[in-house]
């Protein structure tokens, strides 16, 4: 099976080329990998300073960029319904890395063609917050400048049902062969834009026209917390005025979708586990390994629309 994983970036290249070390040093097994990073920033010289460091070992394409995720998540999906010959897309942040177990943990649900989901939402990852992985729902509700209500608690309600879900959902692994028909992302907002898109997808799946999986597992990839200042996620813990004007956005652009019963939306935990040490043994080597290795060198797709 070919995977294209589809790294997003911003403004930081340490982060970046680390998050393509981590595909490369994955157990890859049967499958066919390729990496394709995405660069939407603001800041002039990012896309050449990322394809100097990975242009080896990876598409490194340009899209326009207005400060906001949603543009560079649509830009994701613009390139991948454009150039992608693979059966899934993957897709993670430039602040995020990709665990070496990922394709085992997810292998159960993309080798059966009858399980098969067009759309696989992760719920729960972990965080590295000094360091060492923590799972995301006891680091976000340990922050110590948490000064307003969890966003969470904020859209629980019967427009949008979160009753007996803790996350909304990260998109991490697309059908190809439903991309043509998924919606965009909002490209207005510094933070809920992934809300927006989840509960767009709850009324395609709804009315049967995607199939979509909600996913518990920790062993998939980690989120550099130590990046936060720059992570849109932060806003909510910086400005909660910010954060109560996206919200209110959120709102809008869901008027005419309510209700959504997203907690009705198929969920299953992936038995695959593996214990804290071994992730803290390969987060310290990864950290110590300084590029990646030639030899871990890939094929590409195309880099032009």
């Amino acid at each position: 099976m070919n995977i294209d994983v589809y790294i997003l970036t911003s403004s930081d290249v340490y982060r970046a080329e680390r998050a393509v070390r981590s595909v490369w040093e994955s157990d890859r097994g049967k499958y066919d990998i390729n990496v394709v990073v995405m660069v939407n920033s603001t800041k002039s010289n990012h896309y050449k300073l990322v394809k100097d460091a990975v242009g080896k070992f990876a598409t490194v394409v340009k899209s326009e960029s207005n400060g906001k995720p949603g543009k560079g998540k649509n830009a994701v999906l613009d390139h991948a319904r454009a150039c992608s010959q693979a059966d899934y897309i993957f897709c993670m942040d430039g602040d995020d890395f990709l665990y070496p177990w990922a394709w085992h943990a997810l292998d159960p649900l993309i080798t059966d063609v009858a399980l098969r989901p067009d759309v696989i939402g992760l719920m729960s990852q972990d965080v590295l917050d000094q360091m060492e992985p923590i799972n995301l729902n006891s680091w976000d509700n340990h922050q110590p400048n948490l000064s307003v209500t969890n966003p969470r608690d904020m859209i629980v309600g019967k427009d949008f049902d979160l009753w007996n879900t803790w996350s909304i959902d990260r998109l991490i692994l697309l059908n190809t062969s439903v991309l043509e028909i998924l919606p965009r992302f909002p490209e207005d907002m510094e933070i809920y834009e992934d809300w927006v898109m989840t509960a767009m997808l709850t009324k395609m799946w709804e009315k049967g026209e995607v199939y979509y999986k909600r996913i518990n597992n920790s062993c998939i990839y980690c989120y550099d917390s130590q990046n936060s200042s720059e992570s849109a996620c932060s806003l909510f813990y910086k400005d909660p005025e910010l954060a109560q004007f996206n919200m209110d956005k959120f709102w809008r652009y869901i008027k005419g979708l309510a209700p959504v019963r997203y907690s009705e939306v198929p969920f299953t935990t992936l038995p695959f586990m593996v214990d804290r040490d071994a992730k803290e043994i390969f987060i310290r080597d990864l950290h110590q390994s300084p590029v990646v290795q030639d030899s871990q060198s890939p094929p590409k797709v195309s880099s032009s629309f």
